[in-house]
C-alpha cells in the first residue's frame, strides 16, 4: 500500500470517526470499516468489502462483519490496484454512509434472534 493511501486512511478515520482495517493479499483484498454507535449502549458495527485482483470490479459488501451472513454484490468498475480499491471503499462509504442501513449492521450487543436474515 502506498504512503498516500495510508495517509488517506488516517485522515478518513479522523474525519468520519471510523476505524479502517485494510488487508492486501496476493489473491484477495479486503477492507473492513468499523464504527462505534452509541444508542442506549455502545455497539460496534461496520462493513467489510472484499474483492480479488481478477474480479473485474465485482465487490462483496458484507453488512455485518461479525456474522458474514448478510451481503450484497456490487459492480464498481475497473479496479487496477489495492490502493484504488481502498479509494473506492472510502468513496462508497462517503456516498452511502454506514448509518443509512444501521438495521442491517447488527451490533455486538444484539442477540442472535434479533439479527435479520
Amino acid at each position: 500500500m502506498q504512503k498516500k493511501t495510508i495517509d488517506l486512511i488516517k485522515k478518513f478515520e479522523n474525519d468520519h470517526d471510523v476505524t479502517i482495517d485494510p488487508h492486501e493479499q496476493v489473491n484477495w483484498w479486503d477492507v473492513t470499516v468499523w464504527m462505534t454507535k452509541v444508542v442506549k449502549t455502545p455497539r460496534i458495527w461496520g462493513r467489510k468489502f472484499i474483492t480479488t485482483p481478477g474480479a473485474m470490479g465485482e465487490v462483496l459488501v458484507i453488512r455485518s462483519p461479525q456474522s458474514n451472513d448478510i451481503y450484497t454484490q456490487e459492480s464498481w468498475g475497473k479496479i487496477d490496484s489495492f490502493d484504488e480499491f481502498v479509494e473506492k471503499v472510502l468513496a462508497r462509504i462517503t456516498s452511502s454512509p454506514l448509518e443509512e442501513d444501521e438495521e442491517c449492521a447488527c451490533g455486538l450487543n444484539v442477540p442472535e434472534a434479533g439479527r435479520p436474515r
